[in-house]
């Protein structure tokens, strides 16, 4: 398989940079999609971010299901 030089484009919607067949460039840029730089390649070397806790939120209430309507109506049915 022939090495392509894929275009990276991104969407101004937030989307990340993906890479494109040259000839789908121009379909995807009519659609709004940009052309952008490659984005760097990750560092298998680097320590790994430091993950946040989040610790000041309430806690959240236990929420329960509610019963299906043919089990109510069982019940009101023997009565």
């Amino acid at each position: 398989m022939a090495d392509i030089e894929w275009v990276w484009m991104k969407h101004p919607g937030g989307t990340e940079a993906a890479p494109f067949a040259p000839d789908a460039a121009e379909f995807w840029q009519a659609r709004g999609w940009e052309i952008t730089e490659k984005p760097a390649e990750p560092d298998p070397t680097a320590e790994p971010a430091p993950t946040t806790t989040i610790t000041d939120t309430e806690p959240v209430a236990k929420t329960t299901t509610k019963t299906a309507g043919r089990q109510r109506r069982a019940g009101t049915e023997e009565s």
